[in-house]
């Protein structure tokens, strides 16, 4: 994706508008996603299954395919069906994305994972999902703090960088910086 019309100034009548060149997304691991649990969510996880905490909670890594397309993979390899698995939203195909879900674990599914020891680990081509913990509720967009964005820019002309580095101060906000994420 080829980013062009970085203007300077503010667009008042007669303001010369300078556009900038600058590449982002050439690959996948240009653009990093990863979704931050929330507190609550996080604090109310238990190591184990019981009797209210019986969904299995999964860090799924992926890189270059939907966040659908690896549900239902992830969800044949559980022996459950998709739509029994649940996500706080939709990551980006072309970026390198960590999030979380959420599965009922079907009779054996357990067991399975159990007997691969510490690592509680499958993979299907290109996602590679970890049991972290136990839930009693299945993830949703409530339950993220938001998502944590790593961005390649490349191509890029000095006096493109100081420009960006003065509007990022504009839209800072803490220790992150407020942007439209239209990806």
């Amino acid at each position: 994706l080829a980013l062009v019309g970085i203007s300077s100034g503010t667009g008042g009548a007669g303001q010369r508008f300078v556009h900038h060149r600058m590449t982002i997304k050439r690959q996948p691991e240009h653009f990093l996603v990863e979704e931050r649990l929330g507190e609550a969510f996080s604090s109310a996880l238990r190591p184990a299954p019981d009797d209210r905490a019986t969904l299995a909670t999964f860090e799924l890594k992926k890189s270059g395919v939907s966040t659908t397309a690896a549900v239902q993979s992830l969800a044949r390899e559980l022996g459950v069906r998709g739509s029994d698995i649940g996500y706080a939203g939709l990551k980006d195909r072309y970026a390198r994305t960590v999030q979380h879900v959420t599965a009922p674990m079907a009779a054996g599914a357990a067991a399975r994972f159990a007997e691969r020891g510490v690592s509680r680990e499958t993979e299907g081509g290109s996602w590679f999902a970890r049991l972290i913990d136990w839930s009693a509720v299945h993830i949703a967009a409530e339950h993220i703090d938001g998502n944590r964005f790593t961005i390649v820019v490349r191509d890029l002309a000095r006096n493109t960088t100081h420009e960006m580095d003065r509007r990022a101060h504009v839209l800072r906000d803490g220790d992150g910086l407020l942007v439209v994420n239209y990806f």
